[in-house]
């Protein structure tokens, strides 16, 4: 019983070999006409390829430096592209915009922010000279997004999506609060501390006594601030 691995390069190779005897019997003409064509359309897969290297080996220069992979970016210029409303399209494949460095999971796939399986953008290619010599828009007929997946992942420093852009995380969260706590001084656990001292002033002086000696000016001050509501007044007794 033959191999089911070897199957495939078995029929490549007759395969091959029908294709060399069929251009043996045919017409001179013909046969060159069908090994331009076949050579037109290697150097199309190559160049689609080639741009699609290019674009996200140019995003990388820039200041923000994208970690950008295209695998194909396909150009098919309309036959009277300088004729009015003439669309052309451009095609990009594989389009992946990676993580930032230390967001990818060990053992995992290589995480990503943005991953496009195909786009297809319709323009009027003359409406590009245009916006760069008279600043005018570009005329676009039609933008299509196939097999768009985003994805967040935070580390313990910030968003991926924001270390991407370079932009400050303003996301205020429960771990913030106590990373700026800490930052201050507060929220410390200090073992072998020494019991708070006694207080005569009733519930006040229980639930400061019940805070870890370690808790900080900062610490005192926003319990003080939540107990009040956030009207800024102090709940309890505040330390100078």
């Amino acid at each position: 019983m033959p191999d089911p691995e070897m199957c495939p390069s078995r029929v490549m190779v007759a395969s091959a070999a029908a294709v060399l005897v069929v251009l043996m019997v045919l017409p001179g003409w013909l046969r060159t006409s069908l090994l331009t064509l076949a050579f037109l359309w290697l150097f199309i897969q190559g160049l689609d390829r080639l741009l699609g290297h290019l674009a996200g080996w140019a995003i990388a220069r820039t200041p923000k430096a994208f970690r950008w992979t295209i695998d194909r970016v396909k150009v098919r210029p309309a036959l009277a592209w300088w004729a009015e409303n003439a669309w052309s399209e451009v095609i990009v494949t594989g389009w992946v915009w990676h993580n930032p460095e230390g967001f990818d999971d060990e053992g995992r796939e290589e995480g990503f922010i943005l991953k496009i399986d195909k786009l297809t953008l319709r323009l009027e290619i003359l409406s590009i000279v245009r916006a760069i010599r008279h600043r005018e828009a570009v005329n676009v007929d039609l933008l299509l997004v196939e097999g768009l997946h985003f994805r967040t992942q935070r580390n313990q420093a910030s968003l991926n999506l924001w270390e991407a852009l370079n932009l400050p995380d303003d996301d205020v969260n429960v771990s913030a609060i106590v990373q700026h706590a800490k930052r201050h001084g507060g929220l410390q656990d200090q073992s072998g501390s020494s019991a708070s001292p006694a207080n005569p002033n009733g519930a006040a002086a229980s639930s400061a006594s019940a805070q870890p000696s370690g808790f900080g000016s900062f610490g005192r001050r926003l319990v003080s601030f939540v107990r009040s509501g956030g009207r800024g007044g102090a709940a309890g007794p505040r330390s100078a």
